[in-house]
């Protein structure tokens, strides 16, 4: 703590970066992507690698969040995560087919 600050709490601990945390969350993603796309879903590496796959969007829910606190513009934040959804929907289409369902980013974009 500085002798000269008003704040009573302690500095947080740099335990991780965002950019640390974000590598986190991609790796965690390709490994459940490739698991989800391209393995046999009925071995123990499938379900491994899919589970050590979740962690990918709590990260990342964790970061737009902390993303949209410290914005200075919060609609401009919101539109570019809606514009990338948007965009983003074209390559998820052609991946998953009309199956009803939409990439992950509507839900963090809704989510701020």
């Amino acid at each position: 703590m500085n002798i000269g600050s008003t704040s009573y709490l302690p500095e947080p601990l740099p335990l991780l970066s965002g950019s640390a945390l974000k590598i986190i969350a991609m790796v965690s993603m390709v490994i459940d992507h490739y698991a989800y796309y391209l393995m046999d879903g009925n071995t123990m590496a499938y379900e491994v690698m899919r589970c050590f796959g979740r962690i990918a969007f709590p990260v990342f829910a964790f970061l737009v969040a902390e993303g949209f606190a410290h914005t200075r513009n919060r609609m401009r934040y919101f539109l570019s995560l809606m514009l990338f959804a948007v965009v983003s929907e074209v390559p998820w289409y052609l991946l998953n087919g009309a199956d009803g369902t939409h990439n992950v980013m509507f839900t963090l974009a809704l989510g701020v």
